[in-house]
């Protein structure tokens, strides 16, 4: 019926949103929506945020992965070594690199056309909304139904800034009613930028509480660890089903894109 795009740029911030709004018709036919996005980057090398870890198109993936069309978790990063843009698709995470490629005109199931390469470029699509699966699916998809897209040009590709862009839009803050300034403190906080916190969570047992990190740098980090808010009696390394392991005291060492589970007791 329509589709609209509203385009908000927000006062000090560094980053531009599009939100489109498709009222669909509820066709039997097979459709589907693509947003396409053509940035004037020369010679990018695009980046996607995977889980635990950040994958570069092509160069990272295997040779049966699928190439016709793609996932990301927060972001998508193009850039080359003087500029980029970090990319977030709020509401489908489904992107076709390059060209449309997700619509398969022989059928689904091995028949194709499936992409074997991917030719480097600076245009990815967001593929929104579509109604080619037989199974599992309803027959007919209809709106209004709104996707949002927030874009960050930056200079050149830097992995820290991309994922802490990705993890804001994903992450929004969250407003709470107070009578008076609380005094917050975290109860934890790192001294390196390439290593988050992605996950804290309590065990359901009384005094402990789990903590994951991961970095986003592509080599090994040391990281030290504080407890403002309270300091724990103990920190262990878990390494099967958040089992307590090896104790850690002072700082901990993070593998090239890795990931470590602690578990506190209070």
């Amino acid at each position: 019926r329509s589709v609209t795009r509203t385009v908000r740029l927000v006062a000090g911030q560094p980053w531009v949103e599009t939100t489109n709004v498709v009222d669909k018709l509820p066709l039997l036919d097979k459709d589907g929506i693509h947003f396409g996005f053509g940035f004037n980057v020369p010679q990018g090398v695009t980046k996607v945020d995977i889980p635990w870890g950040v994958m570069e198109m092509e160069k990272d993936q295997w040779p049966q992965a699928n190439r016709n069309w793609i996932v990301l978790q927060r972001w998508l990063d193009v850039s080359n070594d003087t500029h980029g843009v970090t990319w977030c698709a709020l509401d489908s995470p489904l992107f076709e690199y390059g060209d449309r490629t997700a619509n398969i005109s022989l059928g689904w199931g091995g028949q194709g056309p499936w992409l074997t390469q991917l030719e480097p470029s600076s245009t990815v699509y967001s593929w929104a909304m579509n109604n080619h699966w037989h199974t599992n699916f309803p027959l007919t998809q209809d709106g209004p139904v709104a996707f949002r897209y927030r874009i960050y040009p930056h200079g050149g590709y830097d992995a820290v800034a991309a994922n802490r862009f990705g993890l804001e839009q994903a992450q929004p803050l969250v407003h709470v009613t107070a009578d008076k300034n609380p005094d917050v403190k975290p109860v934890v906080a790192v001294d390196n930028r390439a290593v988050y916190v992605t996950v804290l969570k309590s065990t359901g047992k009384d005094n402990e509480m789990i903590v994951r990190l991961r970095s986003v740098s592509d080599k090994e980090e040391t990281v030290a660890l504080d407890f403002p808010a309270r300091r724990p009696s103990s920190v262990s390394l878990c390494t099967l089903e958040e089992q307590p392991g090896q104790a850690v005291e002072g700082t901990l060492t993070m593998r090239p894109y890795g990931m470590a589970t602690l578990k506190l007791a209070f």
